[in-house]
């Protein structure tokens, strides 16, 4: 089990290594968050 959360806890930080280093990516990923988030709610 300790190796498996060390595997997904490297995996974590190469996934925010590569966020960092391109900044391009950031804006694509915050209209789909919040677009999930309407999704998420109940339509009323």
């Amino acid at each position: 089990m300790k190796n498996l959360k060390k595997r997904i806890a490297t995996r974590m930080v190469h996934f925010f290594m590569s966020l960092v280093s391109k900044p391009a990516t950031a804006p694509v990923l915050v209209p789909v968050r919040s677009r999930s988030h309407k999704f998420d709610r109940p339509s009323k």
